[in-house]
């Protein structure tokens, strides 16, 4: 194992030294993985899967454990074989195949005292581990505020007990969120202390129901739902421990798909921004709540993992006496507002439409949630609804409620970042960008300024058609001809209704009149197959 103490001698314990980059040839960041013993809680999550990854892919770890509860009557170990079996370990399974043995999982949860582990469990770590990524904490806005004080915060005071215990310990980085401080619009990298001490959140929780809870909720009122209140307590937390422990906290934004690790585009979560674009690619969604000025803060997952592995870096060698926060975000590095998003959208969704779309890809932008709804309840609630009892009287089974309600859910978390703008500083950013050398530069992409947008987009796109919703690149011609098709009897439905409309203002005699809804009517039954 490499020695912690002695490589943070080596360029002091404040900031960063001008000359940390030292030899351009090597990769100093994999050069101190060389060695190391990895925890990561948290590791089965969509950062979590491409942090695993890159550090099996590009870093010469001697172990990295995985703290892997069970899930579905699946064990931690089958979990672990899944997932490495997986698509998205492809170039570990042809480039370093051996790096697959290095990968331990530890029966846990950080929900449960002592996280869930067993005696000889938590020795080995306490012996072994001399870098932690603390990832672990659900993302659902809509839990209550005893389930995300209780799993996130005291999960995190679980996890920083451990730690402590650890003889080895060089850095301990944390994940949180860049809105864990929504209501500033300027957030530097700081922590921004809470008005209540966090321990008092904990015990009120702990000893308490739901109901006497609500007065330390209040204390902290203001907060649009429980996972930033809880993410803004567990940053009040980490701040009393800077002393004790090599502390990092990493701030990433809405994460999204993958710009170049594993693969272009790759994901396979439906977080709220994938699933919000996966139903307007199928038509499910015809309205979205954004304004167009608004920054669209979005970090492709891969730029936030390899930002995790070099702030572990880092914060080893320098040793800082002070808890660094690292806004991981791209709004004041390459930005990107909301109406780049959307036009960006429409272009690559003709290019690259889902093959299993049933309707086009249409959808207006509006501000307002009133015309949102009106929009989603007229134009695709009712038709659809009306659509799925048809499929049930002929005893076919209907996806739509399942991706009607996925896609209300996801807009209503995601409307709090794409109706408003943060300005986030990223001082500590840059100075990581500027700290490592070329070969590190070329080996972790953390640098998004290089980041060109409309190839992103076309990357995701084709991502979420090739790896979520499984489509063929076969099929893409077919895809696109069938969205010609239903292009055309879109714009020839709109050339009925003119017609008649203008027939009906022409020649408004009960006959005409009578011969334009025969018309229409035999026609559109025969454009629906009836006929």
């Amino acid at each position: 194992m490499a020695d912690c103490q002695q490589q943070s001698e080596m360029v002091g314990r404040e900031s960063p030294p001008a000359g940390l980059s030292g030899n351009h040839d090597e990769s100093q960041v994999t050069r101190f993985y060389q060695g190391q013993v990895v925890l990561i809680t948290g590791g089965t999550s969509f950062l979590g899967k491409v942090l695993l990854e890159k550090l099996l892919r590009s870093c010469p770890l001697k172990r990295i454990y995985l703290l892997v509860r069970n899930k579905d009557d699946m064990e931690p170990e089958a979990r672990l074989e899944s997932m490495l079996s997986s698509e998205m370990f492809q170039r570990v399974r042809l480039e370093v195949p051996e790096a697959l043995g290095k990968v331990k999982a530890l029966a846990g949860d950080i929900a449960e005292p002592s996280l869930g582990l067993s005696n000889a469990d938590k020795r080995t770590l306490i012996d072994e581990v001399s870098i932690v990524f603390h990832l672990a904490a659900t993302i659902r806005p809509n839990e209550t505020f005893k389930q995300a004080v209780q799993l996130k915060v005291l999960g995190t005071r679980r996890t920083l007990d451990l730690c402590k215990q650890m003889r080895n310990l060089c850095a301990l980085v944390h994940v949180s969120t860049a809105y864990s401080n929504w209501n500033k619009k300027e957030v530097h990298e700081m922590v921004y202390q809470t008005p209540i001490e966090p321990h008092k959140v904990i015990e009120a929780t702990q000893y308490a129901n739901e109901e006497t809870t609500e007065p330390a909720k209040k204390l902290l009122v203001g907060q649009p739902n429980n996972y930033i209140l809880a993410n803004s307590v567990i940053e009040s937390l980490l701040l009393d421990e800077r002393g004790q422990l090599p502390l990092a906290i990493v701030r990433p934004s809405i994460i999204t798909g993958s710009w170049k690790d594993p693969f272009p585009g790759w994901t396979d979560n439906s977080n709220s921004c994938t699933s919000i674009i996966v139903s307007l690619g199928l038509g499910l969604m015809p309205s979205v709540v954004l304004k167009n000025h608004c920054v669209a803060d979005l970090i492709p997952v891969d730029v936030a993992a390899d930002t995790l592995v070099c702030v572990a870096w880092q914060i080893a060698v320098t040793r800082p006496t002070y808890l660094r926060v690292y806004n991981c975000t791209s709004g004041a590095l390459k930005p990107h507002t909301w109406g780049d998003v959307v036009k960006e959208l429409r272009r690559t969704m003709v290019q690259n439409p889902f093959s299993s779309s049933g309707s086009l890809p249409s959808f207006m932008v509006t501000s307002s949630e009133v015309l949102h709804h009106i929009a989603l309840y007229s134009l695709r609630f009712v038709p659809e609804f009306l659509k799925d009892i048809g499929l049930r009287i002929t005893g076919r089974q209907s996806r739509f409620p399942d991706r009607y309600e996925k896609a209300l859910n996801a807009m209503n978390v995601v409307r709090l970042y794409t109706t408003n703008s943060w300005l986030f500083r990223t001082n500590n950013v840059l100075g990581l960008m500027n700290d490592l050398n070329t070969t590190d530069k070329q080996l972790f992409n953390i640098d998004v300024r290089k980041l060109e947008w409309c190839q992103y987009w076309d990357q995701y796109v084709q991502g979420i058609r090739k790896f979520l919703l499984k489509t063929q690149g076969s099929e893409l011609a077919d895809s696109r001809k069938q969205f010609r098709r239903f292009n055309v009897a879109r714009w020839f439905g709109y050339l009925v209704l003119v017609v008649l409309a203008w027939r009906l203002v022409v020649t408004p005699t009960p006959w005409d009149i009578s011969y334009s809804l025969h018309h229409f009517t035999t026609g559109l039954y025969d454009k629906l197959g009836f006929r």
